[in-house]
């Protein structure tokens, strides 16, 4: 079984996740590292020794690269909450264009006859006689644990159903 056939999110779950969950995570990140952005230890804080100065150098390489990796992830986290809003947006658009299909689909049927139901009409009336109810009682349910013979009268259903099924 594949992971995307166990996985069902609601849309707005989605949604709230980009709107709410996204930002959070953003804010979180940006608070936590403040003070380390804003508390930069200065190059000559470090003395004027040579063996201070590499120490200053390296420090400040591992500052940049700590800052730059935090922006990587930020920028990481607004490209992915724009593609999650755009594919929102596009599942959305699915959706509303499938149902505005099924319903121009299913209106196409309203006012006409469908021939299934004409045809089975008209054999039953047919058949009345070989399926045991009389021509003028219309058709009944056929109980598929019906213990009825072939062709004994069979009375009409409890509901009044004029469905037959058999099985």
């Amino acid at each position: 079984m594949s992971l995307s056939a166990g996985i069902q999110v609601a849309i707005e779950a989605i949604e709230e996740i980009k709107n709410r969950g996204l930002t959070d995570a953003e804010n979180l990140a940006t608070s936590a590292t403040s003070e380390f952005r804003h508390n930069r230890t200065p190059l000559h804080a470090f003395s004027s020794f040579p063996m201070a100065a590499e120490v200053a150098q390296q420090q400040d390489a591992a500052y940049q690269v700590y800052v730059s990796t935090i922006d990587g992830v930020l920028a990481d986290l607004r490209t992915f909450q724009a593609n999650l809003g755009g594919n929102v947006n596009s599942w959305k658009t699915v959706d509303e264009d499938t149902q505005a299909r099924l319903i121009k689909f299913a209106s196409n049927f309203g006012d006409t006859s469908l021939q299934s139901v004409t045809a089975n009409e008209q054999a039953r009336e047919t058949y009345a006689e070989k399926l045991g109810v009389p021509a003028d009682q219309g058709t009944s349910t056929v109980d598929s644990g019906s213990t009825a013979e072939p062709g004994a009268e069979v009375p009409p259903s409890a509901n009044g159903s004029s469905d037959l099924s058999f099985g």
